[in-house]
């Protein structure tokens, strides 16, 4: 990984050493063939799944967004250690604003301590971060650079994109890590079809231990005591 700039540095605090440095207008990515989601071992896999970044903070709030992304980093940071000692290598990133791209900051975190770790990012379509605030362009830039396999289900927006895109990373894992408290939407639809399919679910929000399934309780217990 590169050198994170100044400006980096500021805006993203503690954070933002995970960063590479990459400009997403100056960048051309190249996408891996769908193909390669059948090669990976889903009894290896995790996928990622929760809030856009409005349904975690409230505009506005400069200093709670920092705050709720570095618990969120930590949170899923820690998820993913204990993962790993249960041989998940593999983590699917959907890629969104909010929980997607802070999770797979969380899995860039510790390349350096587990290098085996890999993270795929799955892109419903190619625009994707076409109306992204400038914050998480720059960041979503950096996590897709930096990721190991990057998969395009489509070249252009559709009604169904979205959720092609959740069930393809569930259909590749076995285990779902997820930020959720019953609100509608997209993560709602994944976490009830994770649930369905007896996959492990791990949620990393507050006061939502009931979205649970198949989760060590020491462990959740651990996981919120990261604030």
């Amino acid at each position: 990984m590169g050198r994170i700039p100044e400006r980096l540095q500021e805006r993203f605090g503690r954070s933002a050493h995970f960063y590479p440095q990459h400009s997403l207008t100056a960048m051309r990515i190249e996408y891996d063939k769908l193909q390669i989601l059948n090669d990976i071992d889903p009894s290896r896999a995790a996928a990622f799944s929760g809030y856009r970044v409005e349904k975690i903070v409230p505009p506005g709030n400069a200093a709670g967004h920092a705050a709720v992304r570095e618990r969120i980093v930590r949170r899923t940071a820690r998820a993913v250690l204990d993962l790993r000692y249960r041989d998940y290598h593999t983590y699917l990133c959907g890629m969104a604003t909010g929980f997607d791209l802070w999770a797979g900051l969380a899995v860039l975190s510790l390349k350096k301590q587990l290098p085996d770790l890999r993270l795929i990012a799955v892109v419903p379509y190619r625009g994707q971060a076409n109306g992204f605030p400038y914050e998480f362009k720059e960041l979503y830039s950096a996590v897709l650079a930096a990721a190991d396999c990057r998969v395009c289900l489509h070249q252009n927006f559709t009604r169904s994109c979205f959720h092609e895109r959740n069930r393809a990373m569930l259909d590749h894992a076995s285990a779902l890590v997820c930020y959720y408290d019953g609100q509608s939407g997209g993560t709602a639809y994944t976490v009830d079809l994770a649930r369905k399919r007896d996959m492990t679910i791990l949620n990393l929000c507050d006061d939502a231990r009931e979205y649970n399934h198949k989760a060590d309780e020491r462990l959740i217990s651990e996981i919120m005591k990261i604030k």
